[in-house]
C-alpha cells in the first residue's frame, strides 16, 4: 500500500491532515498565513515474517510503525500487546493478532496507549533507533542534544517532536546517501531519513522553519527550533543582558490556558568553593499561531543576527569576563573594593520571564561597595548548586506539550490543530508504568515540571576532577558542550553580589558598571594633627596589615592580636575624619559600625559582631565605632542588660584581629575594662586659629568645581580662622555658602560666607574678642571688594 493510500484511510487518531488547516497570525499585522499540516506518521511496515531465521544473521528490516497497547486484567495485572498501526485501518480489521517486539527493525515508531476503566489514552510517542550500527553513527552525528535525551543507550529513544532529527537531518541524509557508508548502515540510515521526509510532524516543522527563518521570523509552536542544544542564547531584559548555554526547551499551558515556553540555560557562577555553571530559566508566553520577529524576542539566539546593538552588546559581554577576573580573581573567590553607580537589587535572579521588569524592583545606588561572592554565600549560609560537569547521569526529567502533543481527553477536545512540540524524557531504561501515566494525566499533572534526578544516583558516577578555577572550568565546558573559548568568555553573570558600606547590607549589582575606587590620599595629609601622631597612626596600621607569623602574641594564642585606637575630644575636631582618611590613605575599605545594625539583645548582638568582625578581617578593612561611649559605658549593678552588652564587647574585642577605631567625646564614661584593651589613645585638642584657617583652605581646595571670585586672599583665610568653629561647622558653613552663591551668580565670594557667619556667630559676638576681630576683618574685605 502506498503512503498516500495509507494516509487516506488512517483514522484521525493518527492523522490530522484531513480537513485540518491552521492559521498563523503575524505579530506585525493582520496577515494570515497557512503553513501545511501533513500527517504525523510514515509508511507502515509490512507484517513481520513468521519464518524461522536462518543460521546466518540477516540485516535488520527498515521501519516499523506500531502501537503498544496496555490494558488491565480483572485481577489487577496488566497485559501488553504490540500491534502494527496498519491494523487500525478499517480494511485490515480482520487480520489476526500477533505478539512481537519488532526487535528486527532498524527504526520503530512506537505509540503507547493505556486502557483503564474503559478509557484509552495515548501517553507517549517515541522513535526507537534499534540498529546498533546506526546508534553508533547517530551518536557521532548528534554531538549535542538536550539534557532530556539519552543518546548513550541502545536502542536510542527519541520523543516528539524529534528535535535531534530536525537539527541533524542534513547529516543523516549524508550518511544515508554517501557511497562510502557501509551498505547495511546506509540502508538503516535511509530508513531513518525516510521517516524524516515522510513524517507529517517533522515535515511540517521543517517546512515552516525554512519558510519563516528566511524572513527573520519564527512560528510560536516551533520556537524551540531557534535554540539548538548547547547553542548560546542571550537574555535581553532591560538593563540585564546575559549569555547562557541552552540545555533544554519545554512548553506548558498555565491554569488560565496561556501557553508558555521555558528555556533552561547554564552560565558561570561561584559555588562557594570554586567556579562552575548554574541553571537559569526564562519563560515567555507564546501563542501557537503567533509569528514573531526573532530580533524582538527577549531571548535571542547567539550570534545576534540582524540585531541593531549586536557589536556593542557582544563587546560588553566580552569585557565582562575581564571585569570579574580583575575583581574576583581566577577562581572567583577573592574580593575587591569598587565604586558603583546604577540600579541595585536586594536579591538576585535565577528565573526570568517577559513580565519581569528588573528596573521596577531596583533602587539607585551611588557608593563604595565590596564585591565578594564567597563572603556573600557564607553570610547567607547558602551555596550555588553548580552543575556536575563530569556526571553524565545528571539530567533533568522534563516534559512539554505543543505541536505533536499528547493531551488529556479534555485537552484533546479543545485542541483543533496539530501540535508540533511535545518533549518528554527519553531515557531508554525508564520504568514505564502505564497506570501511573494514566493516573497522572487524569490528575492533571503538569508535564512541564522539571525535577532533578535522585542526588545519590546523580552523584555516584561523578568524578573528582571538578573545576577548581576558571581555567579548568573553561577546559571542561568547551569540551563537554562543544563551544569555543571565545563563547565561554560570554557566559559571565550580569549581576554580582556586593556589600554596601553605606547601608551595611548585601546587594546585587550590574557587573558592567563596577569601577575601581579613586582613593583620596590627600585627606590624611590635611588632618589637623601633628606630624608625629600621623606618622604613628600610619605605621601602626600598615604594620598590622603586613604582620608575619612572628607577631607578638598573648600567653593564650589568638588573644590581643587586633589593633584598637581610641580617639577622643570635642565634637567636630576630626576624629571620624581621621578614620576615613586613614582608610583611604592605606587604600582599605572603612566599615563604620552603626548602632542601628547592632541589636540590644545579647545573643543577636554577639552574632552580629561575629559577622562584622569576620568580614572586616577578610577584607582587611578599618572598622569604625563612632560615639563608642553609648555602647561601652561603665557598668553598674542596676542595669543588667547594659552590663551584658558591655561584657559581649569586651570578649569580642579581646579576640578581635583587625583594626578598630573607637571615637568618643566622653572618655570618662568608658568602662574601666576597655581602657586596658585599647592600644593607643589619641586626644584631639581644640583647634587653633591656624588649624581652623588650614581647614578652610583644605575644603576650598578639595572642591575644585566651585568657582571663586578674587576675595579669597591670605588675609581672608586668617580672618576665617578666628571665628572659633570646629571642622564640622566649617564644612556646613561652606556648603550653605555655596548653595547661596549658586542661587545668585554661581561664583562663591567672601560675602556669601560672611552672611552665613553673621548668623552663626550672633551668640559669640559679645563673648569672644577673636570672633569680633574675624568678623570685622571679613566685613572690611567684602566692603573693599564692593567699592573696588
Amino acid at each position: 500500500m502506498s503512503f498516500s493510500k495509507y494516509e487516506s484511510v488512517l483514522p484521525t487518531h493518527f492523522s490530522s491532515s484531513q480537513d485540518r488547516s491552521r492559521k498563523i497570525q503575524a505579530t506585525a499585522g493582520t496577515q494570515h498565513l497557512e503553513p501545511a499540516s501533513p500527517p504525523d506518521v510514515s509508511t507502515p511496515a509490512p507484517e513481520p515474517s513468521s519464518a524461522p531465521p536462518p543460521a546466518a544473521p540477516k540485516p535488520l528490516k527498515g521501519f516499523a510503525d506500531v502501537v503498544e497497547y496496555h490494558r488491565e486484567h480483572g485481577q489487577g495485572g496488566q497485559e501488553v500487546e504490540i500491534i502494527p498501526t496498519s491494523r487500525f485501518i478499517p480494511k485490515q480489521k480482520g487480520l489476526p493478532k500477533k505478539t512481537t517486539q519488532y526487535n528486527d527493525y532498524a527504526v520503530v515508531l512506537r505509540r503507547t496507549w493505556v486502557q483503564k476503566q474503559n478509557t484509552a489514552i495515548c501517553v507517549r510517542i517515541e522513535l526507537a533507533i534499534q540498529s546498533e550500527a546506526l546508534c553508533k553513527a547517530f551518536r557521532k552525528i548528534a554531538v549535542s542534544c538536550y539534557e532530556t535525551t539519552d543518546l548513550q543507550s541502545t536502542p536510542i529513544k527519541l520523543s516528539t517532536p524529534f528535535s535531534e532529527l530536525f537539527f541533524y537531518r542534513k547529516d543523516i541524509k549524508t550518511l544515508a546517501t554517501s557511497p562510502t557508508t557501509d551498505p547495511n548502515l546506509r540502508r538503516d540510515a535511509q530508513a531513518l531519513y525516510d521517516f524524516i521526509q515522510k513524517n507529517g510532524l517533522l515535515s511540517s516543522i521543517i517546512r515552516d522553519d525554512e519558510k519563516y527563518s528566511k524572513e527573520g521570523r519564527v512560528v510560536g509552536d516551533i520556537l524551540w527550533t531557534l535554540y539548538p542544544p548547547n547553542s548560546l542564547v542571550m537574555l535581553n531584559i532591560k538593563a540585564i543582558k546575559e549569555c547562557w548555554i541552552c540545555r533544554n526547551v519545554s512548553y506548558y499551558v498555565d491554569q488560565r490556558g496561556i501557553p508558555h515556553w521555558t528555556v533552561l540555560g547554564l552560565r558561570i557562577a561561584f559555588g562557594g568553593e570554586s567556579p562552575g555553571l548554574v541553571r537559569q530559566t526564562f519563560t515567555m508566553p507564546m501563542s501557537q499561531m503567533q509569528v514573531s520577529k526573532i530580533s524582538d524576542l527577549p531571548l535571542l539566539p547567539f550570534p545576534l543576527e540582524d540585531f541593531p546593538e549586536k557589536k556593542s552588546i557582544t563587546a560588553s559581554l566580552k569585557a565582562r569576563s575581564g571585569i570579574l577576573q580583575r575583581v574576583l580573581g581566577k577562581d572567583l573567590s577573592s574580593f575587591l573594593s569598587q565604586t558603583y553607580s546604577g540600579p541595585s537589587w536586594d536579591d538576585g535572579f535565577d528565573a526570568y520571564n517577559t513580565l519581569l521588569n528588573p528596573l521596577r524592583a531596583a533602587k539607585q545606588s551611588d557608593e563604595r561597595v565590596i564585591v565578594d561572592f564567597k563572603a556573600y554565600l557564607e553570610s547567607n549560609r547558602t551555596s550555588n548548586d553548580l552543575e556536575k560537569l563530569n556526571d553524565p547521569d545528571a539530567r533533568t526529567q522534563a516534559k512539554a506539550k505543543g505541536r505533536g502533543m499528547i493531551a488529556t481527553p479534555e485537552g484533546a477536545r479543545k485542541s483543533t490543530r496539530r501540535n508540533r512540540h511535545r518533549r518528554s524524557d527519553s531515557d531508554s531504561d525508564e520504568e514505564t508504568d502505564p497506570a501511573k501515566h494514566l493516573a497522572n494525566l487524569q490528575a492533571g499533572q503538569d508535564l512541564m515540571a522539571s525535577t532533578q534526578l535522585d542526588e545519590a544516583e546523580s552523584a555516584q558516577d561523578a568524578q573528582d576532577d571538578e573545576p577548581t578555577d576558571l581555567s579548568s572550568l573553561r577546559q571542561i565546558v568547551t569540551e563537554k558542550f562543544k563551544i569555543t573559548g571565545d563563547d565561554f568568555d560570554l557566559l559571565y553573570p550580569a549581576l554580582v553580589p556586593a556589600f554596601s558600606l553605606k547601608e551595611k547590607k548585601w546587594q546585587w549589582l550590574l557587573t558592567d558598571r563596577l569601577q575601581d575606587v579613586k582613593w583620596n590620599t590627600l585627606a590624611f595629609n590635611s588632618l589637623q594633627l601633628d606630624t608625629v601622631t600621623k606618622d604613628l597612626i600610619e605605621a601602626l596600621i600598615k604594620g598590622h596589615k603586613d604582620k608575619t607569623t612572628t607577631v607578638f602574641d598573648d600567653v593564650i594564642p589568638g588573644k590581643g592580636q587586633g589593633l584598637i585606637f581610641l580617639l577622643h575630644g570635642h565634637p567636630g575636631l576630626g576624629k571620624t575624619l581621621t578614620a576615613e582618611s586613614v582608610a583611604d590613605y592605606l587604600e582599605r575599605p572603612l566599615y563604620s559600625i552603626s548602632g542601628g545594625e547592632l541589636s540590644t539583645e545579647v545573643d543577636r548582638l554577639e552574632s552580629r559582631l561575629n559577622e562584622i568582625f569576620a568580614l572586616t578581617k577578610r577584607w582587611n578593612a578599618v572598622s569604625l565605632l563612632d560615639e563608642a561611649d553609648v555602647l561601652l559605658c561603665k557598668r553598674n549593678s542596676s542595669e543588667m542588660d547594659r552590663n551584658a552588652i558591655v561584657a559581649v564587647f569586651l570578649r569580642k574585642i579581646e579576640y578581635f584581629q583587625g583594626v578598630l577605631i573607637l571615637t568618643t567625646n566622653r572618655k570618662e564614661d568608658f568602662d574601666e575594662a576597655f581602657k586596658s584593651r585599647i592600644h593607643i589613645t589619641i586626644s584631639y585638642p581644640d583647634l587653633s586659629h591656624d588649624a581652623q584657617s588650614g581647614i578652610w583652605k583644605a575644603l576650598i581646595a578639595a572642591n575644585e568645581q566651585v568657582k571663586l571670585d578674587g576675595t579669597w586672599t591670605t588675609e581672608a583665610f586668617t580672618a576665617l580662622g578666628k571665628l572659633n568653629v570646629n571642622g564640622r561647622t566649617i564644612k556646613n558653613m561652606l556648603r550653605t555658602a555655596v548653595a547661596y552663591a549658586l542661587a545668585e551668580s554661581g561664583v562663591l565670594g567672601l560675602r556669601h560666607v560672611l552672611a552665613i557667619a553673621r548668623t552663626e556667630m550672633k551668640e559669640n559676638e559679645n563673648q569672644d574678642d577673636s570672633v569680633k576681630e574675624g568678623l570685622k576683618t571679613l566685613e572690611r574685605l567684602v566692603a573693599s571688594d564692593s567699592s573696588g
